[in-house]
């Protein structure tokens, strides 16, 4: 198995980083608070729903009582 971490933004100038990732992998493990995608493209909801859309198995973390920081 390989581990591709991905931290922090990534720079959406670059040709769909995150289809590359997914084509890449295996299993995608996501940190994710489950709401829809922000209508921007390219976030951690679009890539979990694109996942999921191709058949590759997801595994969404979201610890009880997190909060994204305003």
């Amino acid at each position: 198995m390989t581990t591709i971490a991905v931290t922090g933004h990534m720079d959406l100038a670059a040709p769909s980083p995150n289809r590359t990732l997914l084509k890449r992998a295996e299993r995608l493990v996501a940190v994710w608070n489950g709401e829809p995608p922000s209508g921007k493209g390219g976030g951690t909801a679009d890539t979990v729903l694109e996942a999921r859309d191709a058949g590759l198995p997801v595994d969404v973390v979201w610890p009880d009582g997190a909060a994204r920081r305003a």
